[in-house]
């Protein structure tokens, strides 16, 4: 499950990083902003990332209030 669910958090990433304007182009913002959120929220459940694997997005997820400025 670790696996999987790092793997799927790269993607989240990847997307973010390479593909934003084209999400805020068509509109898309809002969805991928509240899958990130929920994504993140099971991971703060059940640990599921080591901090490093997080640390791309982290200027996001604190931009969001899901973590705290470190």
């Amino acid at each position: 499950m670790r696996k999987i669910f790092k793997l799927l958090f790269h993607v989240l990433a990847h997307m973010y990083y390479a593909h934003f304007n084209n999400l805020l182009n068509h509109g898309l913002q809002s969805h991928i902003n509240t899958v990130l959120m929920n994504f993140f929220l099971y991971h703060q459940e059940f640990n599921l990332l080591d901090p490093k694997e997080t640390a791309p997005l982290d200027d996001l997820l604190q931009a969001m209030g899901l973590i705290n400025q470190s």
